[in-house]
């Protein structure tokens, strides 16, 4: 597939059309789309909590902003492939 070649991912919108209308799992285009899809920010706040980090920790783990980390777990942006992959990195995923 193309964007295999050139590293780039679809949208996830699009994988899930592309699932539901053939009725496949979405980690059968990549893992990334079932974390997108199953409540990554839940995921991460028990990630948080578990390991007993602040907001702080956090954010210096991930170099992203403060905002930007709360607005991830309140749901108000979606979880980019490049914050899953360092999310993977540190093994919440």
């Amino acid at each position: 597939m193309k964007w295999e070649v050139h590293n780039v991912f679809p949208k996830p919108e699009s994988i899930k059309i592309i699932c539901d209308l053939f009725n496949i799992p979405l980690e059968y285009f990549h893992d990334y789309y079932k974390v997108y899809y199953y409540s990554p920010n839940e995921i991460i706040r028990q990630w948080k909590i578990k390991n007993n980090f602040n907001y702080g920790e956090v954010t210096k783990l991930l170099n992203i902003s403060h905002s930007g980390f709360a607005r991830l777990l309140s749901g108000k942006i979606s979880l980019s492939y490049e914050m899953y992959l360092k999310f993977k990195e540190l093994e919440v995923f």
